[in-house]
């Protein structure tokens, strides 16, 4: 019998890492995408949200329309419509245009079908 653990689009996380994580990082756990919502330090949990709509960085010459697969790119930290070696997200919610800074996406949305090559 399954139990519900929680409900809120979030999970607990531990952070390992050697600095403190802040309210706002994106962050990639395995395969799964989301935002750290509560600040961490090493040692510490912290809730990480793993459904919604954020605005994350992007590269100013990047472009998508709205509905293709928006992938991380974790050496640059910011998200990317390019899938190469990039993980993909979610979902881009608004067209982007060049010279922008900034992108809107909705995360975990679509991810499975970039993935697997027919969410583009």
């Amino acid at each position: 019998m399954a139990k519900l653990r929680q409900n809120d689009g979030c999970y607990d996380f531990l952070n390992t890492g050697e600095t403190t994580l802040l309210s706002g990082t994106p962050i990639l756990n395995g395969a799964l995408f989301g935002v750290v919502i509560r600040e961490a330090k090493p040692g510490e949990r912290c809730a990480i949200q793993t459904d919604g709509i954020w605005e994350f960085p992007i590269g100013s010459a990047e472009t998508a329309n709205i509905g293709v697969a928006a992938y991380w790119d974790a050496t640059n930290s910011k998200i990317t419509a390019t899938a190469g070696t990039n993980v993909p997200v979610g979902r881009f919610v608004e067209a982007k245009a060049a010279d922008e800074e900034t992108c809107q996406v909705m995360i975990n949305v679509g991810a499975e079908a970039a993935a697997s090559g027919s969410g583009s």
